[in-house]
This record gives structure tokens, sequence and C-alpha cells, in this order.
């Protein structure tokens, strides 16, 4: 905003404060003023917002991939310990078996 002009077209107007006003938005309206007008901030704004989603955009898709990896992990361990625990299962019930076997045997009469 330049001060001078705006001061000089201020004693221009003698005091008449619509031509003051009209003499201020003159001002503000310059581009030369440096002033930011609302099509600036629009702009700005809608710029920013892009930066953002594309921001956002690439987080979903490292935050989906990290997801998928834990659950593959998660899956892989789970199938080892179920066929660990499978395993395990069967041993003991082949070593209930020979128990049971070796009751009969025992308490056979004959």
């Amino acid at each position: 905003m330049n001060a001078a002009r705006l001061t000089r077209k201020w004693t221009d107007a003698g005091g008449d404060p619509s031509l003051m006003a009209e003499a201020l938005a003159d001002e503000i309206n310059d581009p030369a003023a440096g002033l930011v007008s609302r099509d600036h901030l629009d702009t700005r704004i809608a710029e920013l917002q892009g930066q953002m989603d594309r921001r956002f955009a690439k987080l979903q898709g490292q935050m989906d991939r990290r997801f998928a990896e834990s659950q593959a992990w998660l899956e892989r361990r789970l199938g080892e310990h179920a066929m660990a625990t499978t395993w395990r299962m069967l041993g003991m019930l082949g070593g209930q078996l020979v128990l049971i076997g070796a009751l009969i045997k025992l308490l056979d009469p004959s």
C-alpha cells in the first residue's frame, strides 16, 4: 500500500468520508499494493488443498501397505503356530493311544 498516495487522496477528498473510503478501497484493490485479494486467497487455498490431498493419499498408501505387510506377517505366524499346535496335538493323541493300549494290556485278565 502506498501511504503517500493514500494521504494525498485523502487530502484531496477534503474530509468527505465517501471520497476517503473510495480512496482507501482503490488503494486496497490496487494490485501494485501487494495486498492479498480474494482470488489470490482462493487460488492459494486450492493449491494447499491439492498438496494436502496428495500428502494424505501418499500417507494412506503407506498405511495400507504397512497394514498388508503386518497382516501377512501375522497370518504366517498364526499358520506356523497352527501347524506346530497340530503336530503337538497329534503327538499327544499318539501318546494317549499308546497309554490306552498299555492299560488294556495291563488290565486284560486273559
